[in-house]
Protein backbone atom coordinates (compact mmCIF):
# COMPACT_ATOMS: atom_id res chain seq x y z
CA UNK A 1 0.00 0.00 0.00
CA UNK A 2 1.65 2.98 -1.02
CA UNK A 3 1.71 6.19 1.79
CA UNK A 4 0.61 9.77 1.61
CA UNK A 5 3.42 11.85 1.68
CA UNK A 6 1.52 15.15 1.04
CA UNK A 7 -1.31 17.01 1.85
CA UNK A 8 -4.01 16.76 -0.47
CA UNK A 9 -4.66 20.75 -1.38
CA UNK A 10 -1.57 22.03 0.43
CA UNK A 11 0.61 20.27 -1.50
CA UNK A 12 3.54 20.24 1.40
CA UNK A 13 5.56 17.21 2.93
CA UNK A 14 2.80 16.06 6.08
CA UNK A 15 6.61 15.57 8.09
CA UNK A 16 7.18 19.67 7.61
CA UNK A 17 3.65 20.76 7.95
CA UNK A 18 2.33 18.60 10.94
CA UNK A 19 4.35 20.53 13.91
CA UNK A 20 2.33 23.54 12.32
CA UNK A 21 -1.07 21.63 12.56
CA UNK A 22 -0.33 20.95 16.18
CA UNK A 23 0.38 24.15 17.08
CA UNK A 24 -3.30 25.86 15.25
CA UNK A 25 -4.99 22.79 16.75
CA UNK A 26 -3.48 24.14 20.13
CA UNK A 27 -4.36 27.61 20.06
CA UNK A 28 -7.73 26.54 19.01
CA UNK A 29 -8.16 23.74 21.78
CA UNK A 30 -6.87 26.74 24.58
CA UNK A 31 -10.15 28.94 23.55
CA UNK A 32 -11.66 26.02 23.97
CA UNK A 33 -10.33 25.28 27.68
CA UNK A 34 -9.71 21.50 26.66
CA UNK A 35 -7.13 19.88 28.48
CA UNK A 36 -4.38 18.65 26.70
CA UNK A 37 -2.26 17.35 29.03
CA UNK A 38 -3.27 14.97 31.85
CA UNK A 39 -0.48 14.04 34.80
CA UNK A 40 -3.23 11.52 37.08
CA UNK A 41 -0.40 8.96 37.98
CA UNK A 42 2.29 11.51 39.23
CA UNK A 43 0.66 11.54 42.69
CA UNK A 44 1.50 7.74 42.37
CA UNK A 45 -1.89 6.75 43.53
CA UNK A 46 -4.28 4.27 41.39
CA UNK A 47 -8.37 5.04 41.16
CA UNK A 48 -10.93 1.95 40.12
CA UNK A 49 -10.46 3.17 36.52
CA UNK A 50 -7.08 4.32 35.43
CA UNK A 51 -6.52 5.25 31.61
CA UNK A 52 -2.87 5.42 30.31
CA UNK A 53 -3.45 7.20 27.11
CA UNK A 54 -1.58 7.59 24.02
CA UNK A 55 -2.59 10.72 21.71
CA UNK A 56 -2.68 10.25 18.32
CA UNK A 57 -0.10 11.38 15.70
CA UNK A 58 0.52 15.24 15.76
CA UNK A 59 -1.90 15.92 18.52
CA UNK A 60 -0.91 17.96 21.10
CA UNK A 61 0.68 17.22 24.80
CA UNK A 62 0.44 13.99 26.51
CA UNK A 63 -2.80 13.31 25.62
CA UNK A 64 -4.40 15.34 22.87
CA UNK A 65 -7.62 17.01 22.17
CA UNK A 66 -9.74 15.32 20.01
CA UNK A 67 -10.29 11.69 20.57
CA UNK A 68 -8.27 12.13 24.64
CA UNK A 69 -10.52 14.93 26.28
CA UNK A 70 -14.01 13.45 24.48
CA UNK A 71 -13.34 9.68 25.81
CA UNK A 72 -11.90 10.77 29.29
CA UNK A 73 -15.34 13.39 29.60
CA UNK A 74 -17.48 10.00 28.47
CA UNK A 75 -15.93 7.59 31.29
CA UNK A 76 -16.41 10.42 33.81
CA UNK A 77 -20.10 10.87 33.27
CA UNK A 78 -20.40 6.54 33.73
CA UNK A 79 -18.06 6.26 36.32
CA UNK A 80 -18.53 9.66 38.71
CA UNK A 81 -16.26 12.24 38.94
CA UNK A 82 -13.36 11.51 41.08
CA UNK A 83 -13.31 7.82 40.03
CA UNK A 84 -11.04 8.37 36.53
CA UNK A 85 -7.72 9.14 36.60
CA UNK A 86 -5.94 9.24 33.64
CA UNK A 87 -2.49 9.32 33.26
CA UNK A 88 -1.41 10.51 29.13
CA UNK A 89 2.06 9.53 27.95
CA UNK A 90 5.10 11.55 26.75
CA UNK A 91 6.03 10.67 23.44
CA UNK A 92 6.52 12.27 20.03
CA UNK A 93 3.88 11.67 18.22
CA UNK A 94 5.21 12.31 15.08
CA UNK A 95 4.52 11.84 11.19
CA UNK A 96 8.28 10.04 10.97
CA UNK A 97 7.32 7.87 13.94
CA UNK A 98 3.79 6.74 12.68
CA UNK A 99 5.51 6.11 9.50
CA UNK A 100 7.58 3.77 10.98
CA UNK A 101 5.82 1.62 12.45
CA UNK A 102 5.08 3.57 16.28
CA UNK A 103 7.81 5.91 18.35
CA UNK A 104 10.24 3.21 20.25
CA UNK A 105 9.90 5.37 23.37
CA UNK A 106 6.58 4.95 23.96
CA UNK A 107 6.43 1.95 25.47
CA UNK A 108 9.58 3.20 27.76
CA UNK A 109 7.73 5.87 28.79
CA UNK A 110 4.47 4.37 30.10
CA UNK A 111 6.17 1.21 32.09
CA UNK A 112 7.54 3.64 35.17
CA UNK A 113 3.90 4.84 35.43
CA UNK A 114 2.15 1.43 35.56
CA UNK A 115 3.45 0.74 39.53
CA UNK A 116 -0.14 0.99 40.98
CA UNK A 117 -1.46 -0.21 38.32
CA UNK A 118 0.92 -3.48 38.67
CA UNK A 119 0.08 -3.51 42.66
CA UNK A 120 -3.18 -3.23 42.18
CA UNK A 121 -3.78 -6.18 40.35
CA UNK A 122 -2.22 -8.20 43.44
Amino acid sequence: MAQVQTLPGLGQDIATISPSLTNVELSILARSNVQTTQNGLSTGACTAVTVVFARGTTEPRNVGGLAGPTFFAALTNVFGTGVVLVQGVGYQASVAGFLAGGDATGAQTINPSLGCIYNARG
